[in-house]
């Protein structure tokens, strides 16, 4: 119960919902595009991490993109 009332504290300090007393949780109207914009800055910090673990084991740029690249064409293009 504490847990999801922390996650629900936190998407709203967020701006991703908004709660109404006595009516409801709601998201909010810009709600799916600050969710969007932090999935975003998530997934940049993760690529940053990664990146910086790629050059510590001595990989080049040009290894890196070419890593990255591959694993695009792995995964297959998100729609």
């Amino acid at each position: 119960l504490i847990t999801v009332q922390r996650a629900y504290e936190e998407l709203e300090s967020e701006g991703v919902i908004r709660r109404q007393h006595g009516l409801g949780t709601f998201v909010s109207d810009n709600g799916m595009a600050r969710s969007a914009q932090l999935i975003e800055q998530e997934a940049a910090e993760f690529f940053r991490k990664a990146l910086d673990r790629a050059r510590e084991a001595g990989m080049g740029d040009r290894e890196i993109k070419r890593l990255f690249n591959h694993i695009l064409k792995e995964e297959g293009e998100w729609k």
